[in-house]
């Protein structure tokens, strides 16, 4: 009898578990793999935050997409790929074409190879994902939707009609790279990919009637040409030479000198860092390009010398060099909001010649102005060929009126700092928002970065901007549309935005 009662009771509890009420929360596992919740709060990680774990039950690959993003865990069976095969308007392979292909917020790019061809991952497809890509050279661009039956079936995408840049080169084309720009130049991708000219050269297709920036560079020395009118014709070729020839330039150094010394040739839009090679203690020689007006500037930490103005096509001696102290350009002194001295580094945006031009700031010409903080402010200290150099006062979470400041004559300039505003720029719906976007001041044009990105589930959900100085600000993206598209900033605010995002 008790045995019976007990057999009544299993059979009760089992018929329970299995009809649980679709109300009860679902198992720890279920919510592992399904990510957050709609409604769980937002997270805010910065750009140095930890990747993390989404666990599911089945057979699992683990992904890192970024420093920034939080590694994901895919399931092989649902990674499918859409194949594409680009070619011209005569059927010919697109070698080279650029691939962005997904869904939501979440995009990836890829290359064609030699062949015209990308299979591109797609991963966890839903039947009713839409998923778009875009098939670009510069100049023209292509756009599609597609279906999850799509995947794994080749589809070819045809863009025309196209014409060719044909890059050649004088002198050695190791290492030489080009790329090419549409003008008007938009944002730049940072992950984008110079093509390599190989022995015979290298033909990059491009949109037919429109103006390119072309740029070519070997290490640190480049060839630019600002405006170039591409082809107007299908299948056309407009041939450019780039000049990368080098001379040999030898001198003598000081004997006092022990320590490293760099060799420079700087132009009004280029510096060229120049490998030095040591015959013996007092000798050395470097390899340097033509040029048909440069200087020549030996760097030795502190101590400099520099040539006059010169045409470089051959060889070139000259003899023992005389190192000299830089020249004082300024001194800038930064007061924080408190008004207290700031020992934040200050850096240079902008080198000036005598002659107007304006040189921006990057790695190869570091070398060109030297910092010091003295205590009370930084000390730049320059060439004699430059007149000035301009300084973006800095210092985290405020703005400097005016923002940008020319030091020149070993004259002082004290900034003092603003406190900035903030804005968190969220998405709203589930897409979330693209990786990359930033403001853009109406008044100066100048972009600002997001400084955090607000994670929920793996997904970017906003962004956030600091430092901000009063005014009106565009929100832009290369591959996505915001609505509303534009935020007013009144100093010294804290706001939350919410917008819509959609693909271009």
């Amino acid at each position: 009898m008790l045995a019976g009662i007990v057999l009544v009771i299993g059979v009760v509890c089992a018929i329970a578990l299995r009809e649980r009420p679709v109300d009860d929360p679902p198992p720890a596992h279920a919510m592992a793999a399904n990510e957050a919740k709609p409604d769980a709060p937002l997270e805010g990680v910065d750009k140095s935050g930890t990747p993390a774990t989404l666990g599911v039950e089945l057979a699992r690959v683990h992904v890192t997409v970024g420093a920034t993003e939080p590694s994901v865990v895919v399931d092989p069976s649902r990674v499918q790929h859409l194949v594409l095969r680009v070619v011209d308007g005569r059927g010919k392979p697109v070698a080279g074409a650029q691939v962005r292909a997904g869904s939501g917020s979440s995009y990836q790019w890829m290359l064609a190879d030699v062949d015209g061809c990308v299979r591109h991952p797609m991963i966890g497809v839903g039947l009713t994902t839409v998923l778009s890509c875009e098939v670009s050279v510069p100049g023209l661009t292509v756009s599609r939707e597609f279906k999850r039956q799509d995947l794994e079936v080749p589809i070819e995408v045809v863009l025309d009609p196209i014409g060719y840049y044909e890059f050649t080169v004088l002198g050695t084309p190791e290492d030489v790279r080009v790329d090419v720009f549409e003008l008007p130049e938009g944002p730049r991708r940072t992950d984008r990919e110079q093509v390599r000219v190989g022995a015979d050269g290298v033909r990059i297709p491009v949109g037919l009637g429109s103006k390119f920036r072309l740029v070519a560079t070997k290490g640190t020395d480049r060839r630019v040409v600002e405006s170039s009118t591409g082809p107007t014709i299908e299948d056309q070729i407009v041939p450019v030479e780039l000049d990368f020839r080098r001379c040999t330039a030898r001198w003598r150094v000081p004997e006092h000198w022990s320590g490293p010394i760099e060799l420079l040739c700087v132009t009004e839009t280029v510096c060229t860092r120049c490998k030095v090679n040591l015959q013996s203690d007092s000798e050395a020689s470097a390899e340097v390009p033509y040029r048909d007006r440069a200087w020549l500037v030996f760097v030795a930490g502190d101590e400099v010398w520099e040539s006059e103005p010169m045409r470089i096509s051959g060889d070139l001696q000259f003899g023992l060099i005389a190192l000299t102290p830089r020249p004082l350009l300024g001194v800038l002194e930064v007061r924080s909001s408190d008004g207290s001295t700031s020992r934040a580094t200050q850096c240079v945006e902008s080198a000036l010649f005598p002659s107007g031009a304006r040189f921006p700031q990057g790695m190869s010409t570091s070398s060109l102005v030297s910092t010091r903080f003295n205590g009370t402010g930084t000390e730049f200290r320059g060439l004699r060929l430059l007149a000035a150099v301009e300084v973006r006062p800095t210092l985290p979470l405020c703005y400097a009126e005016p923002r940008v400041v020319a030091l020149r004559g070993g004259t002082t300039e004290r900034v003092q700092m603003r406190m900035g505003a903030q804005v968190d720029l969220v998405a709203a719906g589930s897409s979330g928002t693209p990786r990359m976007c930033w403001l853009e001041s109406m008044a100066s044009g100048v972009s600002f970065l997001s400084t955090t990105a607000v994670l929920d589930g793996g997904a970017v959900r906003a962004h956030r901007f600091q430092g901000l100085s009063p005014g009106d600000y565009r929100i832009v993206c290369d591959t996505f549309v915001f609505s509303p598209d534009r935020v007013h900033v009144p100093a010294g605010s804290q706001q939350r935005v919410v917008v819509t995002v959609q693909p271009r």
